[in-house]
């Protein structure tokens, strides 16, 4: 299997996430803050139904991102690139978002002293570098339901098949907040938790799901691992929670969850791991390992 080695760079550079760019040539995936047309109106927000009545909901086209704003979108392929209703009076207008381009698949929390920076941005800042292990196959996996085969061990089987008919993936029924847990049976020192996302459809499904670490069986009393995924970051394969975001520090804990909040849907994990601290004896030994990851930070 191929090894999961990767290096995240953390600087107090501020690089503006990559939220304007999009990749399908309809522009139906643009998750921008676009509000105004190429003819200079000013968009009518998608829950307003005035001066425009329409039945573009976020409740009818849920993976469009439409919601309480105005921002330019393609909901259900409707045209052939993004645009929106004008306030200026009856009908709709084309928005100039620019040509399609890659965004990239990995997105992970800022850190708690800056912003995540490019690889070009490196050298400018001093780094310390440690290794991180994925612990998540040592803990017995649980969850609210299961839907069919897919029992929450598949979450932690070091498989990172994103397709569900891989067989590879936990999910739930289709339910309030449904959640995921993971009893790792000892305390350890989390720095990160990287979840695969379903990626064969409805990766939009994760939005609103929030990470917890610690002591408490009732998760709800752990502390928050990370940021809840909002805005583009549920469109990503591969999300990554970083534990130190809040207070620049790892969190300790035994138990790991992940919840859905105000929805009702499934909850689909296709791999889920755990990283925690190597000792510096064994770092240099293990940091080859399909279980390992380099991190390089500047705290």
């Amino acid at each position: 299997m191929k090894s999961f080695v990767s290096i995240i760079l953390l600087c107090s550079i501020q690089i503006a996430y990559c939220n304007e760019c999009y990749e399908n040539p309809n522009g139906n995936d643009y998750r921008g803050t676009l509000t105004t047309t190429r003819n200079g109106h000013v968009c009518q927000k998608w829950t307003s139904s005035s001066p425009n009545r329409h039945d573009f909901t976020d409740d009818k086209y849920p993976s469009f991102d439409l919601g309480d704003h105005n921002y330019c979108r393609n909901p259900g392929n409707e045209h052939s690139q993004p645009w929106c209703f004008i306030v200026t009076g009856q009908g709709y207008d084309f928005c100039d978002v620019g040509p399609p381009s890659d965004c990239g698949e990995v997105y992970t929390d800022p850190p708690f002293d800056g912003e995540s920076s490019v690889v070009e941005a490196a050298d400018k800042v001093d780094r310390q570098e440690i290794v991180l292990f994925n612990i998540a196959y040592e803990g017995m996996a649980s969850q609210s339901s299961t839907e069919e085969e897919y029992s929450p061990s598949l979450a932690v089987d070091n498989n990172k098949n994103s397709n569900l008919s891989g067989m590879s993936c936990s999910q739930t029924k289709r339910q309030y907040e449904p959640w995921w847990k993971l009893d790792l049976k000892h305390g350890h020192e989390i720095y990160q938790v990287v979840v695969t996302n379903r990626f064969d459809c409805c990766s939009w499904r994760f939005k609103n799901a929030e990470v917890r670490v610690g002591y408490h069986k009732n998760f709800r009393k752990n502390a928050v691992c990370g940021k809840r995924v909002t805005g583009r970051k549920w469109r990503a394969e591969t999300i990554v929670f970083d534990c130190f975001y809040q207070t620049g520090e790892p969190i300790w804990g035994k138990y790991i969850s992940i919840q859905l909040f105000n929805y009702v849907k499934p909850l689909t994990l296709c791999e889920v791991e755990v990283m925690t601290k190597v000792s510096d004896d064994w770092a240099e030994l293990t940091k080859n390992s399909e279980f390992a990851k380099i991190l390089k930070y500047n705290f």
